[in-house]
């Protein structure tokens, strides 16, 4: 698939208007060629509020080591709009229409924020069970202000447990490969429960 930036395809849209094998993506700035949507038989469908977007993503850090990927197995699907990704990638996606493919970068503020050293704190390890083998690098679970949290223990002695209320990608800058492979209006029940509903889900 060829990009074009959006900046030189004045001209190439009067070709469009006339040509089976093109299609427009205004919303994320590109122009696409060879796509499978005809410009006069319709509307592109764009990532916009209460659209549900279907994509395949690679996740990786500044070093390039893998973090996540729905490579080799059932895309990933988000409801766009309510929240459900990280806000850099959510606006980085706004505007977007099947097969737009790009690399986001998206900084520590706009993905799982800046890393906080003041979440780190011990308890006493009396308040864990004698018989739980704590180690460092488990996921724990804790009342907090919020309700039920996630904390990544950091340290353990007999005495104390360190734990770390930051998300383990706190701080981090995000670096996401994503094709988009579908943008359709949402249900009604999806757009009430705030999420997409896969197989065999429905609440």
């Amino acid at each position: 698939m060829t990009v074009i930036p959006a900046k030189e395809t004045s001209d190439l849209r009067k070709v469009a208007a006339h040509s089976p094998v093109w299609s427009l993506a205004d919303g994320c700035g590109m122009f696409y060629s060879n796509a499978s949507f005809n410009p006069i038989l319709g509307v592109l469908m764009k990532a916009t509020h209460g659209r549900v977007v279907s994509l395949h993503y690679t996740l990786t850090d500044d070093l390039g080591v893998l973090l996540d990927t729905s490579r080799g197995q059932e895309s990933f699907s988000y409801l766009h709009g309510y929240g459900n990704i990280v806000p850099g990638l959510e606006s980085a996606l706004e505007g977007c229409v099947a097969g737009f493919s790009s690399a986001i970068q998206v900084a520590p503020a706009d993905g799982y924020g800046e890393y906080n050293p003041q979440a780190v704190f011990e308890v006493p390890r009396e308040q864990f069970p004698p018989s739980e083998d704590i180690q460092v690098g488990m996921q724990v679970q804790g009342e907090g202000e919020h309700g039920v949290m996630n904390f990544t223990v950091v340290g353990v002695n007999d005495q104390a447990v360190t734990l770390d209320a930051n998300h383990p990608m706190a701080g981090k800058t995000l670096h996401f490969e994503v094709e988009v492979l579908e943008v359709r209006d949402a249900t009604e029940q999806e757009q009430a429960h705030a999420h997409v509903h896969t197989h065999g889900h429905d609440h």
